[in-house]
């Protein structure tokens, strides 16, 4: 996106779903601020700094795909992270229901703005063309060749943002040092008249009303790269949600509307962003926020290459 603004550069995307499935179509896509502040943690400046860059670009282009709702956060008073939470999101009001719908016991909550994501939709809005292909290798030569599935590829420069996969194509040591974390939740057939985010402790219930899906999750585990789901947590979540809204009317649990994700955790979480070697640069460990940190690390990047 950044990088198209120099027309002189002859820019090719490649990709293959099949072989290094996108967690970012398999995520609930949710981007608030989740009461994180500057000056607290190097990770927490990151996540603050990210997120008004994506309000920013939300605002400045306003892509499809984008849905600014109200994010609800709520726990028990005596849930073993209520000190911390309560000392980081502020002052909680305590509720008996959400929305229309009756809780089955009172609970701490704050409400915050925050950005629904429809996955699909913002990604096609870039409407960038794709070349199906895996990349197996990453060689340098006279120039960058690199050794797909289908063909071979000649490059002046390369950017990988290949998410986990990455540690396969480059011995950098972020790369390396980085773990395949796995993700999944429920994604249902549901209708409300609104979208609607709702973080209970562990779960999170979101509610994409332009598409009538409901989704519940998410789990995470570190299992490498294993696609079959953990029905057992998976299943408590869900009994849990529904214990706890008793009148929400969740549609029966069935491993069918399981979706996996296989996200990238950096050394001690921290995203990466900049240059592997000469003319060979990647953004990854995105993690838990790649939909707020991608739109800052590719505009930072993108100048560094355009300044070249």
């Amino acid at each position: 996106f950044y990088l198209k603004q120099n027309r002189d550069l002859e820019i090719t995307l490649i990709a293959n779903e099949a072989m290094a499935p996108t967690c970012s179509l398999n995520s609930t896509a949710i981007v608030a601020a989740r009461g994180v502040q500057e000056g607290i943690s190097p990770l927490g400046d990151i996540n603050h700094k990210s997120y008004q860059e994506f309000v920013a670009f939300v605002q400045k282009y306003k892509p499809q795909g984008i849905e600014e709702i109200q994010h609800h956060q709520c726990w028990r008073k005596d849930y073993f992270q209520a000190p911390q939470w309560s000392k980081r999101f502020g002052p909680s009001q305590t509720v008996n229901h959400f929305l229309d719908f009756k809780l089955n016991q009172k609970v701490e909550m704050i409400t915050e703005v925050a950005f629904m994501i429809y996955p699909k939709t913002f990604l096609n809005w870039f409407d960038n063309q794709v070349i199906n292909d895996f990349i197996r290798t990453i060689k340098k030569e006279k120039k960058i060749i690199l050794t797909g599935m289908n063909q071979n590829y000649q490059a002046d420069m390369v950017v990988m943002t290949t998410g986990a996969y990455g540690p396969w194509l480059h011995n950098h040591e972020s790369l390396q040092k980085s773990k395949p974390i796995q993700g999944c939740y429920l994604d249902m057939p549901f209708e409300y008249a609104e979208s609607f985010s709702i973080t209970y402790e562990k779960i999170h219930l979101v509610y994409r009303a332009q598409e009538q899906r409901l989704l519940l999750g998410s789990t995470k585990k570190d299992c490498g790269f294993q696609f079959l789901a953990d029905e057992k947590e998976l299943r408590e979540y869900y009994d849990e949600a529904k214990n706890l809204f008793p009148d929400l009317d969740l549609p029966p649990y069935s491993a069918e509307n399981i979706k996996v994700g296989i996200r990238q955790k950096g050394i001690k979480r921290m995203p990466f962003w900049g240059q592997l070697e000469e003319n060979i640069y990647s953004i990854h460990s995105l993690y838990r926020n790649g939909w707020s940190y991608s739109l800052l690390w590719a505009r930072a990047l993108a100048q560094i290459i355009l300044n070249k």
